[in-house]
């Protein structure tokens, strides 16, 4: 037999072999517990309360939130990781292409990763925590759901909408960033009794302000308070369309919470600005 005529055969004889190992495989078998990328969009359309006839995943697919991988495949049947979640869910409250990476927030991401804005901005909402390739189990999935639509969603709703309205206005906006010390002297006269004891404080306020009338603040104090200790308090406010809603600590629980103040607590902007 040739040389040419052996490296034939030879070729032949892998190429059967390859094929046939192929047929053999067993599909892979995704462990108990996990959550995959089909049911998760099952959940998401429930929680989202997204409205079609066709099934979840071909739902989120006609509206764009997912798209599979670069092969075409959805892979439905696979285990879904925790950065997928994120992206699907950021998908599905509006927020592609208008969110913004807020500072001083690390993940275990490139920035230049095609999620790393998704999963920044969710961290520091609080809303998601772990390693971002990790995959989730089904109770992590429905748990993250909740926290996601289930609550404050007016106030998530509210920040979607001013981060895609700053993006797309063109007036105006400024960034200022303030910093400083702060005493609480009592007023003179009052009673030993009625006196309030010094609280040495710094603070620093960062706010974006997009003209006419819409403001992001975010304010971080570090309090020393006599009894108590330091303290640490970071607040979020948002004020938009004549409304404002503020992040600040729960006086029961401490936890930071999303309350909608009354508005005869802020001046009309138009008529200040």
């Amino acid at each position: 037999m040739s040389m040419r005529k052996a490296s034939l055969l030879l070729a032949l004889v892998l190429v059967f072999v390859s094929a046939g190992t192929v047929v053999a495989a067993e599909p892979e078998v995704v462990p108990a517990g996990v959550l995959t990328r089909g049911e998760f969009a099952a959940l998401l359309v429930e929680a989202g309360g997204l409205e079609g006839e066709l099934p979840p995943a071909d739902l989120l697919v006609e509206k764009g939130i997912m798209k599979g991988y670069p092969d075409g495949g959805t892979y439905l049947d696979q285990g879904i990781t925790r950065l997928e979640a994120v992206v699907l869910a950021a998908k599905t409250l509006g927020l592609e292409g208008s969110i913004v990476p807020p500072a001083g927030v690390e993940v275990p991401l490139p920035a230049g990763h095609w999620g790393y804005n998704f999963y920044a901005w969710f961290v520091r909402q609080g809303l998601v925590e772990g390693g971002p390739t990790e995959i989730i189990s089904r109770e992590e999935g429905e748990a993250f759901l909740k926290k996601v639509f289930g609550s404050d969603p007016a106030a998530i709703a509210l920040q979607e909408e001013i981060r895609a309205k700053t993006l797309e206005m063109e007036n105006m906006a400024m960034r200022m960033v303030m910093s400083g010390n702060m005493t609480v002297i009592p007023r003179a006269g009052l009673d030993e009794t009625e006196e309030f004891p010094e609280i040495g404080m710094k603070m620093k306020l960062t706010q974006e302000m997009v003209m006419p009338d819409r403001v992001h603040q975010v304010m971080e104090m570090d309090m020393a308070i006599p009894g108590v200790g330091e303290e640490k308090i970071t607040t979020e406010t948002y004020i938009a369309d004549g409304k404002m809603y503020q992040r600040l600590p729960d006086p029961e629980t401490g936890e930071l919470k999303w309350f909608r103040q009354p508005e005869s607590l802020f001046p009309n902007l138009d008529e200040v600005i």
